[in-house]
């Protein structure tokens, strides 16, 4: 959610005029943290505009159409080594996106290292039995 620069601009004069962090926050129900973080951006650029996204962040698909869905849960299934990253640059999207399209179609991606150990632990000490 992005604030006004009004509110901003209100919310630095009032801890500027005196008012403390914790007045500021439950006067204009706002958090601490983005208190701090406007007192910083004004220290560093002299004004109080909201950051602009960078038009690179849209470029990545958010929605998987529908049409496209059985082929993306196939792509998962054939590639099981690969990372949510992985996934998310070969189909152009971001890792959160990958795991949200994962858990709607009910894969789960559990690392098995310790199922891995726990197996080779017993088949070592079978072997050792006689």
């Amino acid at each position: 959610m992005t604030y006004s620069k009004d509110l901003r601009k209100k919310v630095i004069e009032a801890f500027e005029g005196g008012m403390s962090q914790e007045e500021v926050s439950r006067v204009f129900k706002i958090g601490t943290g983005t208190i701090k973080r406007w007192r910083k951006i004004k220290k560093e650029t002299g004004k109080l505009e909201p950051r602009k996204r960078s038009s690179e962040s849209y470029d990545f698909l958010r929605k998987i159409p529908n049409s496209k869905l059985d082929e993306f849960k196939e792509f998962v299934l054939q590639n099981a080594e690969m990372t949510y990253q992985q996934i998310a640059d070969q189909w152009q999207m971001s890792d959160s996106a990958v795991e949200d399209y994962l858990k709607k179609l009910k894969i789960t991606r559990k690392k098995r290292l310790i199922a891995i150990k726990s197996d080779q632990k017993k088949k070592e000490t079978n072997g050792k039995r006689k």
